[in-house]
C-alpha cells in the first residue's frame, strides 16, 4: 500500500526562537530535517508532499526573529531537502475544496482554529482516497498535541451535510519516530507513539528512544536487533519481559539482573 507523507514545519513563535537562536541550533534543525526527508525519499512506497508557503513562512519568521548569515532562504531549503525534485508542492496538486473551510480541533485546549493548508490537503485526501496510507511529518512538534492523531474537519454554509466527520491525521515528530512507525507498520491497536498511553523520554537504548507507559510507569523501547519486539522494564528499571508488536508482554522472557 502506498504511503503519502506530508511535511509540516513550525509556524508558532516559540519554535522559531529555539530553532534560530544560534547557528548550532539552526544547523542541527536543518540536518535533522534533511535526514527525515531523505528517509522518506528513499522509501520506494512513499510519496512526499510539502507546502511551499509553509516553508516560506518558516524561513521568513526565523529571519524576523533572528539575524545571521547562517539563515537560508526558502528556495535553498527546498533544494537542500531534495523537495524540488522528489516531492510535490500541494499548491500545484491541490484536491481540497477551496469553497470550504478546514478546522483543526484541539481537544486538549477545547479550541477550534483554521487548519494549516497542508493539513487541509491531507484531510481531504484521506476522505477522497481512503485506501491509501497517510502520515504527517509534524517536524519537531510543529503542532503540539497529546493525542494519537491531529483532528481536522471541514465546514461550509452552502453544504448542509457538513461537517460530516473528522479526519484523523497520524503523525511523527522526528526521524526516530518515523523509523519506529515504519518498523511497526503503524499497528492499529498498539503503538508506542500513542500519546494517550505513552510519553517519550529523553533516554535512548540501543539507539532507539525510550517510552514510559503513563499508567504503569513501565519503560519500553524497540529491540534494535530483532526489530519485531519491544524490551520492557518496570518503574524500577528492572527487565520484566519482551512484548510483541501488539503490545502483549511475555513475562517468561524477563532477564534476571538486567536493568537500564
Amino acid at each position: 500500500m502506498a504511503l503519502k507523507t506530508f511535511l509540516l514545519l513550525p509556524e508558532h513563535d516559540d519554535a522559531f526562537f529555539s530553532i534560530a537562536e544560534n547557528e548550532t541550533q539552526y544547523d542541527n534543525f536543518i540536518k535533522n530535517l534533511a535526514q527525515l526527508t531523505k528517509e522518506i525519499r528513499q522509501n520506494k512506497d512513499a510519496t512526499l508532499f510539502y507546502d511551499a508557503q509553509n516553508i516560506q513562512t518558516f524561513i521568513a519568521k526565523c529571519k524576523t526573529l533572528q539575524e545571521g548569515d547562517y539563515l537560508v532562504d526558502d528556495e535553498q531549503l527546498i533544494r537542500h531537502l531534495g523537495l524540488s525534485r522528489e516531492a510535490s508542492d500541494i499548491q500545484d496538486e491541490t484536491v481540497r475544496d477551496t469553497a470550504c473551510v478546514y478546522f483543526l480541533w484541539d481537544f486538549d485546549k477545547i479550541k477550534v482554529e483554521n487548519s494549516p493548508a497542508l493539513l487541509a490537503e491531507m484531510a481531504e485526501r484521506i476522505w477522497s482516497f481512503p485506501a491509501e496510507k497517510y502520515l504527517l511529518l509534524n517536524f519537531q512538534n510543529a503542532l503540539e498535541t497529546t493525542r494519537k492523531y491531529l483532528c481536522v474537519f471541514k465546514d461550509a454554509l452552502h453544504e448542509a451535510t457538513l461537517p460530516a466527520t473528522f479526519a484523523h491525521l497520524p503523525f511523527i515528530t522526528d526521524k526516530a519516530e518515523l523509523e519506529l512507525w515504519l518498523a511497526t507498520n503503524n499497528e492499529q491497536h498498539f503503538s508506542l507513539l500513542d500519546r494517550t498511553r505513552f510519553r517519550r523520554t529523553r533516554e535512548v537504548q540501543q539507539g532507539k528512544p525510550v517510552f514510559e507507559e503513563i499508567k504503569t510507569g513501565y519503560f519500553w523501547y524497540m529491540d534494535n536487533l530483532h526489530k519485531n519486539e519491544y524490551e520492557v522494564f518496570n518503574a524500577q528499571r528492572k527487565h520484566i519481559g519482551v512484548a510483541d508488536l501488539q503490545g502483549i508482554v511475555n513475562f517468561d522472557e524477563a532477564k534476571e539482573g538486567r536493568i537500564f
